[in-house]
């Protein structure tokens, strides 16, 4: 590509920003990073309007309240940008918004069967959560202090595998038990 050729490029670059409006959809279209971008509408004098700082700020404001009426998912595909992106002008503006993930129902869920003395892989099967996440938030609440009954010196692990044994039979065929009251 000569200079000429460059120079028209990349003042299609900066046409397609100035038409489009964002640093996203210009990257994906041309293959370029969002710092050539700037340079590019720098060279051309085209304004940066919202990529600005004040700008920035601006436009992370809105799509914060945007993801408070329209959901996190929404405000990414409005704005063209990730969801993490929403998220963290969601938290940076102070505004809690689901993102669409469990914010805490299961945990204080998991929380609340470990206490009433529930059984690990009872609360795992009943929440429909992996044993894994069972023994997260139960080490989550050992280091906060919460209190969970104690295992009787098994690991968590050693009561799944006792769990599922009661659940699915003993070794010698028998039924195994199937309530997992305290």
């Amino acid at each position: 590509m000569n200079h000429k050729e460059k120079q028209a490029w990349r003042k299609k670059v900066a046409e397609y920003f100035r038409t489009k409006g964002s640093i996203e959809a210009t990257a994906r279209a041309y293959k370029i990073s969002p710092t050539r971008i700037y340079s590019i509408c720098r060279e051309f004098g085209v304004p940066l309007g919202a990529h600005s700082h004040e700008g920035k700020r601006e436009r992370r404001k809105q799509m914060a309240e945007y993801a408070r009426e329209h959901g996190v998912k929404s405000a990414a595909g409005e704005f063209g940008v990730a969801v993490k992106t929403v998220t963290d002008a969601c938290a940076e503006h102070g505004l809690e918004v689901n993102d669409g993930r469990d914010l805490g129902g299961v945990t204080y869920r998991i929380i609340a069967a470990l206490q009433n003395g529930e059984q690990p892989l009872e609360v795992a099967r009943r929440l429909e959560t992996s044993c894994h996440r069972i023994y997260q938030v139960r080490q989550k609440c050992l280091e906060y202090g919460v209190t969970v009954p104690d295992l009787k010196g098994k690991t968590l692990m050693e009561v799944f595998a006792d769990d599922a044994e009661r659940i699915n039979g003993t070794e010698d065929g028998s039924p195994g038990v199937r309530s997992f009251t305290a």
